[in-house]
């Protein structure tokens, strides 16, 4: 991107000083950010009639002095120099080539100031070849997600606005970058509110990878608590799955379900659709506070239901999926949904994470619900795979995490078509488990591990 700032620049033959001596000195860096946008179009003109090699060397200086500034300052420049210089020759350094069309994941991964090239020499078509470019560049966008083709489109909006149709006239960079704050948001990602068929609304939040679908679609991982959740699996996915050759981690979309809330947890209603129904009497104290509702639970059953049979259709409607690579991933209440959906409809995917299960839960009847897995399981069903993990510090008297969850895997190692996985973390808790443990699950989970 940089070497777009001042045009493209062989090694300077000259010194600055001789271009100073032709009454045009090189600014620092700062000076040069500290003239208004029509001084640094004046500039450029000036060094543009110089001699080839003096306005070489004057460029080259130029450039070695703005390239100690900031990236985001650095790309605001060049935004600048690109949409003035159009102005008055087209491009860079002569008459406007006539634009390719490129294919649809290329010009995603261009810089947002080299679309906005690629539109204004479209512009300059004439109009039946503009209309030939058109419809083909239609068809290229047509093979994106909807999601990616309005973001496209919301940016094209966004930088003619500030660029314009007439670059020459637009603002400063203070118009496009100012100092003010800006939101920050997981990148690429995209959210709506779903609501059921029971009425219940949930917020879905989805991150897919910026690479086209393999052959078979995206791997997918459901993640629940996702207003807490499903930055963080994003990121470690969105980092990971770009090197899988090196990381084990294969890219992946992400699909977080959350509720309509602006903190972390819906506490009361994660509570009812993660669990199986418990008088209170029957269960440990837990929650805020140390306290059960008089009778909690109860919403598992609709709650997994929702997932199978409207949200897995509204997803693979928009994303071409993976259906045989599917993960759920689920802490405290929604470890025990986890292993309460492996345990009675062990087909809904294909890999389950268990963070800090709340086997406890309900007088332990979760593992009723396994015994009965157990002895369902024939030769020939489809393989699953079980990975737990909880922190070491979590093992209490009242509520024996670590016991729970080594009791659960011990049994589920003997069963044929189950591949099980325990990772105890020494020193971690119930808060600090998933960032902890999300690598080690998904290197083991997503794809195929480190291959050797």
């Amino acid at each position: 991107m940089k070497p777009l700032l001042l045009g493209l620049c062989l090694a300077a033959t000259l010194s600055a000083s001789t271009a100073a001596a032709q009454g045009i000195p090189v600014p620092e860096a700062w000076d040069y950010v500290r003239m208004t946008p029509e001084e640094r179009s004046a500039l450029r003109d000036r060094v543009d009639a110089l001699p080839p090699e003096l306005r070489e060397a004057h460029t080259t200086k130029l450039s070695a002095n703005v390239n100690t500034l900031p990236t985001w300052l650095y790309e605001a420049l060049s935004n600048e120099l690109v949409a003035r210089h159009h102005c008055t020759t087209g491009s860079y350094n002569g008459p406007m080539p006539k634009p390719p069309v490129p294919d649809a994941w290329g010009y995603v991964k261009r810089v947002p100031h080299q679309r906005y090239h690629y539109r204004l020499r479209a512009r300059g078509l004439p109009a039946a070849e503009k209309a030939v470019y058109d419809a083909k560049m239609a068809e290229e966008m047509a093979k994106l997600p909807a999601w990616l083709q309005a973001a496209l489109q919301e940016e094209a909006v966004r930088y003619d606005a500030y660029l314009g149709l007439d670059p020459c006239k637009r603002p400063g960079i203070g118009a496009f970058y100012s100092d003010a704050p800006k939101a920050v948001s997981t990148p690429q990602s995209v959210q709506w509110d779903l609501t059921s068929s029971k009425g219940q609304t949930y917020r879905i939040m989805i991150a897919p990878p910026l690479t086209p679908p393999p052959a078979g679609g995206y791997p997918v991982v459901y993640v629940l608590d996702g207003n807490a959740n499903f930055g963080t699996v994003s990121d470690a996915l969105r980092l990971q799955g770009r090197r899988p050759d090196r990381t084990g981690v294969s890219a992946a979309l992400v699909v977080g379900i959350g509720y309509p809330i602006d903190g972390p947890f819906d506490e009361k209603r994660r509570g009812y659709d993660y669990v199986v129904r418990s008088p209170g009497s029957t269960s440990p104290k837990h929650g805020e506070g140390g306290q059960l509702e008089p009778d909690s639970g109860g919403g598992a059953a609709d709650f997994l239901s929702f997932i199978e049979t409207e949200l897995k259709p509204a997803v693979e409607k928009a994303y071409v999926v993976d259906r045989t690579r599917q993960t759920l991933l689920g802490h405290s209440f929604g470890g025990f949904f986890t292993l309460y959906t492996l345990f009675n409809r062990p087909q809904a995917f294909q890999n389950y994470l268990a963070f800090s299960p709340s086997v406890w839960w309900n007088n332990r009847s979760l593992l009723e619900d396994e015994r009965r897995f157990i002895a369902a399981r024939k030769a020939g069903d489809p393989p699953v795979s079980v990975f737990v993990a909880t922190g070491g510090l979590e093992e209490t008297k009242r509520i024996p995490m670590v016991s729970d969850s080594r009791e659960v895997v011990s049994r589920l190692k003997a069963v044929t078509g189950v591949k099980t996985d325990i990772y105890i973390a020494e020193g971690e808790d119930h808060g600090s488990i998933v960032p902890t443990a999300l690598s080690r699950a998904l290197r083991a989970r997503i794809g195929d591990g480190f291959k050797k």
